[in-house]
């Protein structure tokens, strides 16, 4: 630009136009001058800005500015048995850096809790993989699917979009981006991984469930396990599925795993299992085979042998076979005794001691859902005093 400027000033001036060749290298300078303090004067709003912006982050999430900015990216490498062969590598994030991410975890489950979909029922409060089977009781064909090496192939382009509005500011988001992924994918030992997993696969979900919807399907998520199931048996409808969900996959950087053990298809005739919870019967059972070897495990040491699993193994899988066995109800109810109680304006949670003051339900069921979402509670049961009034429906 310089050159262009002299060399017009100095054919101006040849010409014998001296005055304009002056004005012009004048207004050059003059222009050169105001870009530079004008580039400058922005800048340093846009530092203030940033730091201002910083300074909310720290204030609002309560995250401290020394350990946020200092602490050191280091994890430690494990390998544990997978139940179907091979082997699992965990990176275990290393002391002060567990630390900061437990910090963080409260900070991201605020500002994410809407990307979760209501269909991902991994690592979400009040959801299993019971819930996730539960799903597709009644239907009769159930599509399994999983997602190749799911934790491996998360990138800091999936998680930026999200983290932009958490961190208000850039400097945060790169280091919030450090923090919490590596070049490896997202560490499957660090404990703001499963909230991140979900939140990656928000998009995904969203346009599956939409696809779903509009066929009369029913889909559900764990982790990287997709399952849908359809209420017919139709080889086309079942190809449209798996193309789909291999299409949309690609479109979020993911890729569909086609090996035989990882992409099934199930009908009425074979075990239905979905995550270990076996759904034939059109309620989540456990198989007669892992029950039997329960109860013969116990036998044995009632009998004075030794069984095949530890006392705590033992505890540990009856536990889970009354979890996923149990009825979800957990009290029950007269509806005409609780409309004399709710009538004096008293609300008592049947589970704990909480007291809702007031002429509505509200408060009783927002502590409800909060505290037991776990239970349902249903109004049957009708006691002798209120027999005549007749059947009441479950509310």
């Amino acid at each position: 630009m310089l050159i262009v400027v002299l060399f017009l000033s100095l054919v101006l001036f040849l010409k014998g136009y001296a005055i304009l060749a002056s004005l012009l290298v004048c207004l050059y300078v003059f222009f050169q001058l105001f870009f530079s303090k004008s580039e400058e004067y922005y800048s340093a709003r846009n530092s203030a800005q940033n730091l201002r912006n910083e300074n909310r982050f720290f204030k609002f999430y309560q995250v401290d500015r020394e350990t946020f900015w200092s602490t050191p990216i280091g994890y430690t490498q494990h390998k544990i048995a997978k139940r179907t062969g091979g082997h699992r590598t965990l990176l275990i994030p290393k002391g002060k850096l567990k630390a900061l991410q437990r910090k963080l975890l409260p900070v991201l489950e605020k500002s994410l809790k809407k990307k979760i979909h209501k269909c991902a029922h991994a690592y979400v409060r009040g959801r299993s993989i019971k819930t996730n089977a539960i799903q597709h009781a009644g239907n009769k064909v159930i599509v399994k699917m999983d997602i190749e090496k799911f934790f491996d192939s998360v990138t800091a382009e999936h998680l930026s979009p999200y983290l932009r509005a958490t961190s208000y500011a850039g400097t945060i988001q790169s280091r919030l981006i450090e923090l919490l992924i590596t070049d490896k994918g997202l560490p499957q030992g660090a404990p703001t991984s499963p909230l991140l997993a979900n939140v990656v696969m928000y998009k995904f979900d969203v346009a599956l469930l939409a696809f779903c919807l509009s066929n009369n399907f029913k889909y559900t998520r764990y982790a990287d396990d997709i399952t849908v199931s359809l209420p017919e048996d139709d080889s086309k409808e079942i190809g449209w599925v798996i193309k789909f969900v291999e299409e949309n996959l690609q479109l979020n950087g993911f890729k569909l795993n086609k090996k035989p053990q990882k992409l099934n298809v199930l009908r009425p005739h074979q075990a239905q299992r979905i995550c270990g919870v076996t759904i034939n019967s059109g309620k989540p059972t456990i198989s007669r085979k892992e029950r039997r070897k329960l109860r013969a495990a116990r036998h044995y040491q009632t009998i004075g042998k030794e069984p095949s699993l530890s006392e705590n193994q033992l505890q540990g899988h009856e536990g889970f076979v009354k979890m996923i066995m149990r009825e979800d109800i957990y009290h029950r109810q007269c509806y005409w005794c609780y409309r004399k109680i709710a009538a004096e304006k008293i609300l008592e949670c049947p589970k704990c001691d909480f007291v809702s003051r007031g002429k509505t339900l509200a408060g009783l069921k927002k502590h409800w859902k909060k505290h037991h979402h776990e239970s349902l509670w249903v109004f049957e049961n009708i006691c002798e005093a209120h027999s005549k009034v007749g059947k009441v429906e479950n509310s």
